[in-house]
């Protein structure tokens, strides 16, 4: 167990990351769709490197963590590092689908130019079914206006990432109960 000066860094350093994304995710609301979509999502995908960073030797030389983890590498995308991240147990299924899922949604911004808003019946659809996470949970209706898709889009991308942090950091808890895997 670490000692609690040791808990108290961990939590200063978490409550730091968070005071810093705020902004991040404050300045979304002044993007287009494409770009909220797009970096929403690399926040999550930060987040997963860094879990990954965690479970590997503080002292691993960066060429070799480039080698497997960087562009073009074998652990590259999104999908193998939340599949990587799954088989060492710090998460679950469900929260593996969910990030995989979210970066289905910024593909589709990223790659198809006739994708402009989340009112498009493609992002609208995964975004549906990304109402079913872990961490933010929601329903979309029919009805629900763009701009309420694209809020729980972000919603649960920020909500995620936090989580994600924690995780990265080993934090048992910060004054709440004790964290479990994500299912």
């Amino acid at each position: 167990m670490m000692a609690k000066n040791s808990n108290n860094t961990i939590a200063d350093a978490i409550r730091s990351a968070l005071k810093e994304l705020t902004p991040f995710f404050d300045e979304l609301e002044g993007e287009s769709d494409r770009a909220a979509a797009i970096l929403a999502c690399s926040c999550v995908e930060n987040a997963c490197g860094n879990i990954l960073r965690s479970q590997f030797p503080h002292d691993i030389d960066d060429k070799v963590w480039k080698g497997i983890f960087g562009p073009g590498a074998p652990i590259s995308d999104l999908t193998n590092k939340a599949k990587m991240i799954e088989a060492f147990g710090c998460f679950g299924l469900k929260t593996r689908r969910t990030i995989e899922t979210i970066g289905t949604i910024r593909n589709k911004f990223a790659h198809d130019p006739g994708i402009r808003s989340f009112g498009h019946h493609s992002v609208r659809e995964h975004c549906r079914s990304l109402g079913d996470n872990p961490v933010h949970p929601y329903k979309l209706k029919k009805n629900t206006l763009p701009e309420d898709v694209r809020a729980n889009y972000i919603s649960t991308a920020r909500h995620l990432q936090q989580r994600l942090d924690r995780i990265s950091y080993h934090e048992p808890d910060l004054d709440d109960p004790p964290l479990e895997p994500l299912p």
